[in-house]
């Protein structure tokens, strides 16, 4: 009885048994978190994507509504401008419908007529890629009623607006193609918009008329539109144009396309084709995730070819996603 007890007491873990014990646990504890930061990982490059999906389909939206308005009201020289560059996201102005009241409601006198401002002084020769213009309008509302607040009154004064845009043209001669800039300031009383120029026309004497505009733009990586953030993480924005101006056929053939890779629009604006057989605007966007690939984080990632120019990251480990919509301008259909 006392031997049995002796046995039982010093019974117990040897040291060889112990030592296989932690390896197994060690082993199974290393496995469990690679396992653990891999699903991590790939949740967060899945969460990433999913998020930059979801803002292009948004930035979508909300860019082809603007273009598929364009020309709603407004001469149809005036319904779109942009400035394609080759080294650098271009720029898009479409004619704002949203500062333009529906046809029922407005003043009889300007029921059937293309509402647009009149430009009572010159155009300016300064009027170049870049330059600051001050243009004197016959009025600042175009549709007799104003849209925006331009001085903080709490009551709207102006269809123009700071950070927006505004497109200019020639009513009688559109083969001069169409300016556009962004609107720095608005003087009511004075009916005179100052604006920072981004694509100029030909210049000269002439019948020109302007009208108020939605602007694109990417800044810092960053989509703009009036100035307002749109969405982040945004690397390029590229455009393409398609006229019925040669064949007038009521369809886009190959030799009315204007864009893609290695060309641009003739004087950083719209061709010197009549503007108004402007039919369809291609735009293409290039959007990339947040934060690296936590997997791959040294990816030198992949060039995204966007009409003409192709972008091309450096060794970020960033996903990316171009979304492509063309859009048929259905004001300006005959």
């Amino acid at each position: 009885m006392l031997n049995r007890t002796r046995r039982h007491a010093s019974a117990g873990f040897t040291l060889i048994e112990l030592l296989v014990a932690v390896a197994a646990m060690a082993f199974v504890i290393f496995y469990t978190l690679g396992t653990f930061t891999a699903n991590r990982n790939t949740y967060v490059v899945i969460e990433q994507v999913s998020e930059a999906h979801q803002n292009t389909l948004a930035i979508a939206a909300l860019v082809e509504r603007d273009i598929r308005n364009a020309g709603y009201m407004v001469p149809s020289e005036g319904a779109a401008c942009g400035r394609d560059n080759t080294n650098a996201p271009d720029v898009l102005f479409v004619s704002d419908t949203d500062a333009i009241q529906p046809a029922d409601s407005l003043p009889s006198n300007l029921a059937d007529g293309d509402l647009a401002a009149a430009v009572t002084g010159s155009i300016g020769t300064s009027w170049a890629n870049g330059s600051t213009v001050t243009l004197s309008l016959d009025n600042v509302v175009i549709d007799g009623q104003p849209s925006y607040d331009t001085d903080a009154t709490l009551g709207n004064d102006s269809d123009f607006r700071p950070q927006g845009g505004i497109i200019v043209f020639d009513a009688n001669d559109p083969s001069k193609g169409v300016g556009c800039g962004i609107v720095t300031a608005v003087n009511v009383a004075g009916d005179q918009v100052s604006v920072t120029t981004i694509a100029a026309p030909d210049l000269g004497a002439g019948t020109w008329k302007a009208v108020p505009a939605h602007v694109y733009q990417i800044v810092n990586g960053s989509l703009f539109r009036n100035g307002v953030l749109m969405a982040r993480n945004v690397e390029d924005m590229q455009m393409a144009w398609f006229y019925d101006g040669i064949t007038a056929n009521g369809q886009v053939d190959a030799n009315e396309y204007v864009g893609g890779p290695g060309t641009q629009l003739v004087n950083n604006a719209l061709p010197g084709d009549d503007p108004t057989s402007l039919r369809e605007i291609r735009i293409s966007f290039v959007l990339r995730t947040a934060e690296n690939d936590p997997a791959n984080p040294n990816d030198a990632g992949v060039g995204q070819l966007t009409e003409n120019q192709t972008v091309a990251p450096g060794v970020d480990g960033r996903r990316r996603r171009v979304h492509t919509s063309t859009i048929r301008l259905r004001n300006l259909v005959p």
